[in-house]
């Protein structure tokens, strides 16, 4: 499972605003470690509902 649509948007993010823009994923429920390691080769970021305290390690 990849996610196009979310690889798709980060493309589009770095086309507008620049390498450094962020986008951090709000994941619930289950995801490989296929997914995950797409989403994290295109500089995804993303923080599980269990360990919403993360975002702050994220500046959200």
């Amino acid at each position: 499972m990849f996610s196009p649509n979310s690889t798709l948007k980060m493309s589009q993010l770095r086309s507008t605003y620049g390498r450094n823009v962020r986008f951090n994923l709000f994941l619930c429920g289950y995801f490989d470690s296929g997914y995950l390691g797409y989403e994290a080769a295109e500089g995804i970021d993303w923080v599980w509902e269990h360990r919403i305290d993360d975002m702050a390690l994220f500046g959200i």
